[in-house]
């Protein structure tokens, strides 16, 4: 396993985008560039890359597994979803996810419904939790939808994850009616709940005369629900 290379200096991502691996190279240039020979050594250079920041490598490592004929488990998926999600790496999120339901590690459009796991569940967590780093509240919102069409419950958990991810776009109207879907499931609402309303506030464009008399109004809430 060559591990030094990859550990100690970035790689030319531009011969990545021009499809490295698949040009022939000797034996021993193959071993100097491979990032690892297993699974269990592939998982220890994902969270060795997650730990140094270096998420932007991730795919990479990926697409060395493929031509090396080691298949990804469920845990090394995960890995790298939370390695990207950490990164703020949406489009590589997605990608893992897509590939995860084409090993039908999770449900997809030609499964019907599906039952709820927890590992479905924190699957969208990730999902859900990388959109909101990167803004989009728009495919968060998707997300969710898409795990009511596939049966997979969301817990309190995905809740927060994505009021984080409206209220970081400013969406007061949305982040109000994901309270309202909490409360309907019969969730209560929490400190995180109450601070993901005042910075939906704070972030909501343009800024109104009253912003700063609901904020403190949230607060005042908050403080009453603390003192329960």
């Amino acid at each position: 396993m060559k591990l030094l290379p990859t550990l100690s200096g970035p790689r030319n991502l531009l011969v990545r985008t021009l499809g490295r691996r698949y040009f022939a190279v000797t034996p021993e240039e193959y071993a100097k560039r491979n990032y690892a020979n297993n699974e269990a050594e592939y998982s220890t250079v994902i969270i060795s890359l997650t730990a140094q920041r270096r998420h932007y490598l991730l795919r990479d490592v990926y697409d060395d597994m493929m031509p090396d004929g080691v298949k990804p488990e469920r845990d090394t998926l995960h890995s790298l979803l939370i390695g990207t999600m950490k990164g703020a790496h949406l489009q590589d999120a997605f990608f893992f996810r897509d590939e995860m339901k084409t090993m039908g590690l999770v449900p997809d459009n030609n499964e019907g419904c599906c039952s709820s796991s927890n590992s479905h569940v924190a699957l969208y967590n990730f999902m859900i939790s990388t959109c909101g780093k990167c803004k989009n509240s728009e495919q968060a919102v998707r997300l969710l939808e898409e795990m009511k069409r596939f049966e997979v419950k969301p817990t309190g958990q995905t809740y927060i994850c994505l009021l984080n991810a409206c209220a970081a776009a400013g969406q007061v109207d949305r982040v109000y009616a994901i309270v309202s879907d909490m409360t309907a499931a019969g969730l209560g609402l929490n400190k995180f709940c109450y601070a993901e309303l005042i910075a939906a506030h704070k972030n909501k464009e343009p800024v109104t005369d009253d912003v700063a008399s609901k904020i403190k109004h949230l607060m005042s809430e908050d403080q009453s629900l603390m003192k329960v």
